[in-house]
């Protein structure tokens, strides 16, 4: 039926026209219909040439593909660009705006990956570092939408933050690999991954053992590191065999004493603060002998914060040995101190 109809149809075409060759096709197109002779089988040119009428007239009544490729072309160019300024209005608003949901600060981060505008470690960590964040396990799945540089980032923030072991298993031998090119605040966390989940401090002292020989070129840098990481724990760590500056070596000194003697938290924190502000990781002992403003600054503030920290525990029961241990810290720092002021003095004679 559906084949009647569509011949009746060409049929109305083709008679619009008067040329007799049309004719011998609709003549053609009857008899196909029916029954096919001898001598229409043996007339293959003919047969033919009605068939490539047919065709023509068939590709007439099409749409016109490239107008319409054209138009709908036309229209997601329009649309894309719509869709474009949207997300760079949306990129351009402030982190702060969108801190108080897990999904506004995922899709910030990925708009902000989108639009190219996510450039810096501090970026990508304040966003998954956010306790609102929760979506760990999209971000997780959508990783390879970053970067190598930023995979390895986020996958030591992921890990810190949910400590799912698939995550670990599939970047641990890269963040061994690549320690030295991380930044250092990604460093401190990579040690609290490292370390988690230890129950002696034999355990403890394998594993830095261990990794300090799997990190190539292990440095002061890399010690100030560790103990900046995990400073509550630091007198189970191993003795450090690098050669320290002289602030290096009291800030390490003073954090295991309190550490070993369990001094408030909150003191500890303060000591690592005051390392991490005053750039100590950077202080090298080849240059010891040009004073910054830095090594100054600590070490006057380590001054105060151990001086506090002295009188806190005064006359406190059982305190005697911390009491004569952090007399030893004040007084050595008192020297270092006062050899600080006079190179600094004579800088600017």
């Amino acid at each position: 039926m559906l084949m009647k109809r569509a011949f009746s149809n060409l049929s109305s075409r083709l008679l619009k026209s008067e040329s007799d060759e049309l004719k011998s096709t609709i003549q053609f197109l009857t008899r196909a219909s029916k029954r096919p002779s001898l001598p229409s089988l043996l007339d293959v040119d003919s047969n033919q040439n009605h068939e490539e009428r047919v065709l023509k007239v068939l590709n007439s009544t099409l749409p016109e593909v490239d107008s319409q490729r054209k138009r709908v072309q036309t229209h997601y160019d329009i649309l894309f660009s719509q869709l474009k300024d949207i997300a760079r209005q949306s990129s351009q608003k402030p982190l702060e705006n969108v801190l108080d949901s897990s999904e506004k600060l995922y899709n910030y981060l990925i708009l902000q990956q989108y639009m190219g505008k996510l450039r810096t470690v501090p970026q990508i960590a304040k966003i998954v570092l956010s306790k609102n964040f929760q979506d760990f396990d999209k971000l997780w799945e959508n990783i390879t939408l970053f970067d190598a540089k930023q995979q390895l980032v986020l996958s030591v923030l992921l890990y810190y933050r949910c400590g799912r072991p698939i995550i670990r298993q599939q970047f641990e031998d890269q963040w061994i690999t690549n320690y030295a090119q991380m930044h250092i605040s990604v460093q401190r966390l990579l040690w609290k991954c490292l370390t988690k989940g230890y129950r002696t401090s034999a355990d403890l002292q394998n594993i830095v053992r261990t990794i300090r020989r799997s990190i190539k070129s292990w440095s002061a840098h890399d010690e100030v590191v560790l103990y900046q990481s995990i400073y509550t724990k630091c007198h189970q760590l191993p003795a450090t065999k690098e050669s320290l500056t002289k602030n290096q070596e009291l800030f390490i000194a003073t954090l295991r004493i309190f550490a070993k003697n369990n001094v408030n938290k909150k003191d500890m924190l303060k000591i690592v603060k005051l390392s991490i502000e005053n750039r100590l990781a950077s202080e090298v002992v080849d240059e010891a002998s040009v004073i910054s403003i830095y090594q100054y600054r600590f070490i006057r503030a380590l001054d105060l914060a151990v001086q506090d920290v002295y009188s806190a525990y005064k006359g406190k029961r059982n305190s005697g040995e911390l009491q004569n241990e952090l007399q030893e810290v004040l007084a050595n720092v008192n020297d270092e101190e006062q050899d600080i002021k006079s190179q600094m003095s004579l800088k600017f004679i």
